[in-house]
């Protein structure tokens, strides 16, 4: 054979190669992969809220709901729904665990496309969701089954490529982002098919995006005063094991915290803080561009105060505000403010840490008598700024 017949013979063997590449590539970004995702796993977990969403029927969600795990328990999804329902709206609930700003915006549009009557959103979100413009490479694996586009370019700015780390290659790549799901399926394929019958019988499945998921344990028995008192907490009750746990893993943030003295108050001068007058542009264009009426409502959820005050930086919600307050100025978004609703004073006074406790399941997420308060708190303002409103015909929105 001579050469330019085995140069042939190699160029059409990886042209097949490229194209079959190519193929599995759109494959998988069109969801070839959804009937096959881990049961749990972040891409399986938002597979199974896109399965709850169609369920319902084409172009019938009106209103949704959507943030990280501090909104799916710190909200009563149901009695939400529950509310719209009895002005003729379909209020669901589509976040998830770990979900952040580019997770969140390709939700919100995977929604839109398969209900164009989706009027607005409640972003529910928290302070510490303005520190950073993501939250980490494994935020892909959340948006994976929603980036049907999968648009690179937006992807870079939640998820900086670093060459050096593979699992960063999915923002150019949905094969790349599934390989390790692929991996585990090869590994393990009957136990993959239990998992999934498993999950299909018994989860929550289509009650996922209605679903009002509480825990009743509380945070009272354990030490706020500071991070590391809570963390040298002893208790012999296993409710407390887990937030003494977290106190324990957030001690040497806390002490660093305490070290260094991060200050984002000081965010005005340019030199100091640059990643935040990055982050800031970013993120209001981020709410500007959302396909939804105006304004869009934000809630900012309840924070523990020793959360703010110990583990985040010092300031964190005064920029937090810095961002979003020129937005409310522009009429594109309505912000509701609850990061200190459950304040309280201080140890002095005979509190714990200055927290409401009964109200925190730990130092981050609330439990089901916050879930209450909190819903209780909110819900009139839905009932009158959202469907009161759409119901009478009138127009809050531009």
């Amino acid at each position: 054979m001579d050469r330019l017949a085995l140069a042939k013979k190699i160029g059409l063997r990886l042209a097949i190669i490229v194209m079959m590449l190519a193929a599995c590539e759109f494959a998988f970004r069109y969801g070839v992969w959804d009937k096959l995702a881990k049961p749990g796993s972040h891409a399986g977990t938002v597979v199974m809220i896109k399965k709850a969403v169609e369920s319902l029927g084409s172009d019938k969600v009106d209103f949704l709901t959507i943030g990280d795990s501090i909104v799916g328990s710190g909200l009563d999804h149901q009695e939400i729904a529950g509310t719209a329902k009895k002005y003729g709206f379909t209020h669901v609930h589509v976040g998830t665990g770990g979900m952040h700003w580019m997770s969140t915006d390709f939700m919100i549009r995977w929604v839109k496309e398969q209900s164009p009557r989706l009027q607005n959103a409640v972003i529910a979100t928290n302070v510490n969701n303005f520190r950073f413009a993501g939250n980490g490479e494994y935020e892909l694996a959340i948006a994976a089954p929603l980036a049907r586009r999968w648009n690179s370019k937006w992807m870079l700015n939640s998820v900086e490529f670093n060459k050096e780390n593979i699992r960063t290659y999915g923002v150019y790549s949905a094969l790349f982002q599934y390989r390790a799901d692929i991996r585990d399926l090869i590994e393990s394929p009957v136990q993959r098919v239990r998992d999934i019958r498993w999950t299909r019988q018994y989860a929550l499945n289509d009650k996922i995006i209605f679903d009002p998921f509480a825990i009743s344990r509380n945070i009272c028995r354990v030490s706020l005063a500071s991070v590391q008192a809570c963390a040298d907490t002893k208790s012999p009750n296993p409710d407390d094991i887990n937030v003494i746990t977290q106190c324990r893993n957030d001690a040497p943030r806390a002490a660093k915290q305490a070290e260094q003295k991060l200050d984002y108050r000081t965010w005005v001068d340019p030199t100091s803080w640059p990643h935040l007058n990055k982050l800031k542009p970013l993120r209001q264009q981020q709410l500007r561009d959302l396909p939804l009426k105006r304004p869009i409502m934000v809630v900012l959820m309840p924070v523990p105060k020793l959360t703010r005050e110990s583990i985040q930086p010092i300031g964190i919600h005064e920029w937090t505000l810095s961002v979003l307050n020129p937005l409310v100025e522009e009429g594109v978004i309505e912000l509701h403010d609850y990061t200190k609703l459950f304040d309280v004073g201080d140890s002095s006074n005979g509190t714990n840490g200055g927290i409401d406790c009964t109200a925190f399941h730990d130092l981050y997420h609330l439990n089901s008598v916050g879930q209450a308060k909190l819903t209780a708190k909110l819900l009139p303002i839905l009932e009158d700024h959202l469907y009161r409103r759409a119901a009478a015909g009138t127009k809050p929105f531009k």
